[in-house]
């Protein structure tokens, strides 16, 4: 999807949002009917823009998992240069794995292409 402020790309169980910084949420303040992950992934610090950046986790498990149609939620979010890049995804807790790891190789795929800064385009 493309908006005037933002594109959101979705590779499997991850949405991608790329934009302009908005407030993200507080892994500190637990929505209602939500727990603290106890043990929330992290994704590794790589290079991004010039910088090492380690994407912010925050994550919060659903209460009442087990019962069906519950589903847990995850994010990974950085500020570079004006830019927020958030990968996040809602997802079955017996999908958590495969949902990390894909976090994992969409973090290396936009990091690996994108370790040094934009270059200006050519003057006319």
């Amino acid at each position: 999807m493309i908006s005037p402020d933002k594109v959101e790309l979705l590779y499997g169980p991850i949405t991608v949002t790329i934009g302009a910084p908005v407030a993200a949420a507080d892994p500190m303040i637990v929505p209602s009917s939500w727990l603290p992950d106890p043990d929330p992934p992290a994704l590794p610090s790589l290079l991004f823009w010039g910088e090492a950046v380690r994407p912010v986790t925050v994550s919060f498990l659903k209460e009442g998992r087990g019962r069906p149609m519950i589903k847990d939620w995850m994010s990974f979010s950085i500020v570079a240069d004006g830019w927020q890049i958030e990968l996040s995804a809602q997802y079955a807790p017996e999908t958590r794995d495969t949902v990390i790891r894909t976090a994992e190789a969409v973090w290396a795929i936009l990091a690996s292409a994108n370790a040094e800064l934009p270059r200006k385009p050519p003057a006319p």
